[in-house]
């Protein structure tokens, strides 16, 4: 059941964040290079997934605490960069806003994010990869430790 609850709050956190992305890119991008930029931001998904699998292969080098620690720290650095770049971000995507009143503000963001329940979404998937992770930790050392498990892997090693 975790895996999939886990797989359908990930699936509901890529909607949230994919079409308002793709609209971003269609609007702030120039015409002449409206299409090139859109590509980039398909290629910006393959390669992000590449690196998911990748930062997987970490989950049986690390410990579990480690590994998920790991990933908090890859959430904060992205959280830390569109505060300390938001506000130069926004003007990039509004040209010709001056200083004034026209430009959006990171506390306008910020807010927009609640309007949105991000901040809600962003915890229930906190808490469900929490809890999906350690069912499957609690699961696969109940399989290690049992006949079962003991069989499948004298099969896989020889």
């Amino acid at each position: 059941m975790w895996p999939f609850l886990y797989s359908a709050v990930l699936g509901i956190s890529f909607l949230y964040y994919w079409p308002t992305l793709l609209a971003l890119v269609s609007r702030a991008a120039p015409a002449k290079v409206n299409a090139t930029l859109m590509g980039l931001a398909f290629m910006s998904l393959f390669i992000s997934n590449n690196l998911i699998g990748w930062i997987g292969g970490f989950y049986e080098k690390m410990t579990p605490a480690q590994f998920w620690a790991m990933h908090a720290a890859i959430g904060a650095t992205g959280g830390l960069l569109v505060v300390l770049f938001g506000r130069r971000l926004s003007r990039v995507l509004h040209p010709g806003a001056t200083c004034g009143a026209e430009t959006v503000k990171i506390d306008n963001f910020f807010a927009e994010l609640k309007r949105r329940n991000v901040y809600k979404v962003a915890v229930a998937y906190a808490v469900v990869g929490v809890a999906a992770g350690s069912s499957r930790d609690a699961g696969f050392s109940v399989l290690r430790n049992s006949e079962l498990g003991r069989a499948a892997a004298s099969c896989w090693q020889s």
